[in-house]
């Protein structure tokens, strides 16, 4: 079963018990990544300070005008290169209409290749949410 872990307003905070609410993705030594949302492959600690690549089934950045350019060009090189099988992009559009664009592992070619490009709405009539 995979579990997922979201970001929240209080992240990186010492006074909130439990787990931390931001999954550390570890890409090098002394070198980690925040991801806005992880799907996991597999029951995790959510007490870990860090997370492997190989522990991540789906990374999902959603897009903020000072975050563009590294969710749309930086991160999924990144993802990719550390051999994540999913990305998922979440943005908005002019009408403010909300676009989820999943994109699978090419290991051919060792990058994303876009699967499906849909709203939050019709993902979530999909999956009865």
């Amino acid at each position: 079963m995979s579990r997922t872990r979201r970001s929240s307003s209080w992240t990186g905070r010492s006074d909130r018990p439990g787990p931390s609410a931001s999954p550390r993705l570890r890409v090098a030594v002394k070198e980690s990544r925040v991801l806005d949302v992880a799907v996991f492959r597999r029951e995790i600690d959510l007490y870990s300070a860090y997370f492997e690549p190989t522990d991540i089934e789906v990374a999902v950045e959603v897009v903020w005008p000072s975050s563009r350019d590294d969710d749309y060009v930086d991160k999924p090189k990144l993802y990719a290169q550390l051999g994540i099988p999913e990305f998922w992009r979440v943005d908005q559009d002019a009408n403010e209409v909300i676009h989820v664009c999943r994109h699978r592992l090419d290991e051919a070619d060792g990058s994303y290749l876009l699967y499906d490009d849909t709203t939050l709405d019709a993902l979530e009539t999909e999956t009865g949410r």
